[in-house]
């Protein structure tokens, strides 16, 4: 985010944090393989959380939707994140 007295543009914005949206975490069991979000390992035959990952203002260079995505974590991954206070 730019400091106060900066000017704001939509650049700042269509790139920054604000700017997305994510859906609450939901506990699936994943018969197929998925990769983790955080750690990129294989995860499958197990439990699993997921979420959507989506953006308010889509930068115009890309298509429509393009940069939105569905996030994947193990418990254990989201309890060290949640412990760390890493955003998650």
């Amino acid at each position: 985010m730019p400091m106060p007295g900066e000017e704001n543009n939509a650049v700042d914005y269509i790139y920054s944090a604000d700017n997305l949206l994510y859906s609450e975490w939901k506990k699936k069991f994943l018969l197929l393989p998925r990769k983790s979000t955080f750690s990129k390992k294989r995860i499958w035959l197990e439990f699993a959380y997921t979420r959507t990952r989506k953006m308010k203002v889509n930068p115009p260079q890309f298509p429509i939707n393009h940069l939105n995505r569905r996030e994947w974590a193990t418990a254990d991954e989201l309890m060290y994140h949640k412990l760390t206070g890493l955003d998650v």
